[in-house]
């Protein structure tokens, strides 16, 4: 790690850090997520992350980032396993 820290405070470039010049700082974060059932198949879960020295980079932050994922579908799992009305009737 710390070959790698030293190569990009060089002025080195990286896979992702690629400004060629670091000025090297831990990065942190602390991140926020919710996930709330919006009717029978669709669910929404909104995100909210903040990031300290974002790419170790101390130029570079503090960063807010927001997202949301949503999902729709059905649980085809309980479907399955739940027993028909007519084995139901017959019991």
């Amino acid at each position: 790690m710390r070959q790698r820290a030293d190569a990009l405070a060089a002025g080195g470039t990286g896979f992702l850090l690629g400004d060629g010049a670091l000025s090297y700082g831990p990065e942190s974060f602390v991140e926020g997520y919710y996930r709330t059932q919006l009717g029978p198949y669709f669910e929404l879960g909104p995100d909210v992350q903040y990031v300290r020295n974002p790419g170790y980079n101390r130029a570079r932050g503090p960063a807010w980032v927001s997202s949301s994922e949503p999902r729709f579908g059905i649980d085809a799992v309980a479907m399955v396993n739940a027993p028909s009305e007519s084995v139901r009737s017959r019991r």
